[in-house]
């Protein structure tokens, strides 16, 4: 088979992710063949298969124009981007929060997770303990998800680092301030994110921290306010995401089983299941249970990070996920051709 891999986005993060998996998928000898290229350089005499679209510039149209017989999919549709979906015949989302957003098209859709891979060829390690005791957190993400785990894990984290010893390492998808690190109460550990340096970071991780709901800002500290006078006070929990919001930096580092602490997601509740949800959180008091937890209970934090591994593993393997997506795609060319 072979995919032909179109955008205009050619770096943006979730462009990166995407061919990654595609690229890792390709080089286990499966019969895949991948070409990435811009709209203007698709011709009319390109054989490809499968032509996937990126949800940031999706135009389906444009592409059925000179690929009419090819199966389109787009991945990582975005609401908010102007995309042509007209002639789109299934969709990609990264998660089911966007598999939902989607679903009132009637488009077949395939989760297609987005996460950073492990370079091709090496063996995730999944608990290389730090030598003096010494308990390390994780943060992979940009800087609002950044705001976010100030709001709900610094003061538990300033109470833990005076009687426990903890570090950090933060994975940063973007060019940080300084200021923006400072509540943290040791200097971290920074890497810059990409394929090249995702191996050195999990070598110093032993908890991933994953938050993903939106942090409050001045106007929605200015209605909890409100609330608090009225009939109620203390009876809603602000559950604010974006429907992009995706498990991708969880399944990151699913791949290296560590346990993480997540905020409460649809998509991350599905994948974690019952048995592990004392790692979930939503708010200051639960992200602190959860922290003294994953520092309390070694033998639980160790299961629950092989059972990420094992996760990782079943739904977002990059071969996993490519198979998945040929399924659809074989299926909607199979409706396509003439009966005989």
């Amino acid at each position: 088979m072979k995919i032909l891999f179109v955008t205009d986005e050619a770096k943006r993060p979730a462009t990166e992710l995407t061919e990654a998996i595609l690229l890792k998928a390709c080089s286990e000898g499966n019969g895949i063949e991948l070409e990435r290229a811009a709209y203007a350089n698709v011709s009319k005499s390109d054989s490809s298969d499968v032509v996937l679209l990126m949800g940031y510039d999706a135009n389906g149209s444009w592409i059925r124009s000179r690929r009419p017989n090819a199966v389109i999919g787009v991945v990582d549709p975005r609401p908010r981007q102007r995309l042509d979906l007209e002639e789109v015949d299934f969709l990609l989302p990264n998660g089911y929060e966007s598999w939902q957003q989607w679903r009132s098209l009637g488009l077949p859709q395939s989760v297609f997770f987005l996460n950073e891979t492990s370079q091709p060829g090496s063996l995730p390690v999944a608990r290389a303990q730090a030598q003096d005791g010494t308990l390390r957190f994780g943060y992979l993400g940009n800087s609002v998800h950044l705001r976010r785990l100030k709001q709900v894990a610094s003061a538990t984290f300033g109470e833990v680092s005076k009687t426990e010893k903890i570090s950090f390492s933060l994975f940063l998808s973007e060019n940080f301030r300084d200021k923006e690190m400072r509540w943290l109460p040791s200097e971290p550990n920074v890497f810059r994110i990409g394929r090249d340096s995702i191996d050195d970071f999990m070598s110093t991780v032993d908890i991933g921290l994953v938050p993903q709901i939106r942090p409050t800002d001045y106007f929605d500290r200015i209605m909890n306010f409100g609330r608090s006078f009225g009939k109620e006070r203390g009876n809603i929990i602000d559950l604010s995401f974006k429907p992009t919001t995706n498990p991708g930096r969880l399944l990151t580092f699913a791949q290296f089983a560590k346990p993480s602490i997540v905020d409460s997601t649809p998509s991350v509740n599905q994948l974690i299941g019952d048995k592990y949800n004392n790692f979930l959180a939503l708010d200051q008091k639960s992200w602190k249970c959860a922290i003294e937890h994953s520092i309390a209970d070694k033998s639980a934090r160790e299961d629950y990070g092989s059972h990420l591994q094992s996760v990782f593993a079943l739904v977002a393997e990059p071969r996993i996920q490519v198979d998945r997506m040929i399924r659809v795609s074989n299926e909607i060319a199979a409706r396509r051709r003439p009966s005989r």
